[in-house]
């Protein structure tokens, strides 16, 4: 989870996009929030949707949904 404090100037001086750059070459699903919303960051919106559902994955996304599945298929809930 990444919170954007009050009076932080981390987004315009590009440490926070630096910070979320590494993070995002992993599997670890960053939210971002203002204290009022959050929003996912990472995994893109169409794999997360494709992850969560169950669906198959266009050939694209294929290989990057498995990863998310296989690394967090102990928190997946049958449906």
């Amino acid at each position: 989870m990444v919170r954007l404090l009050p009076g932080s100037e981390a987004i315009e001086n590009s440490m926070a996009g630096t910070i979320l750059d590494g993070v995002c070459d992993e599997l670890v699903p960053v939210w971002f929030t203002d204290g009022s919303k959050k929003m996912l960051m990472h995994p893109d919106k169409n794999v997360a949707s494709f992850v969560l559902s169950g669906e198959t994955a266009p050939a694209h996304l294929r290989a990057e949904v498995a990863a998310w599945r296989e690394r967090y298929a102990a928190f997946a809930t049958k449906r």
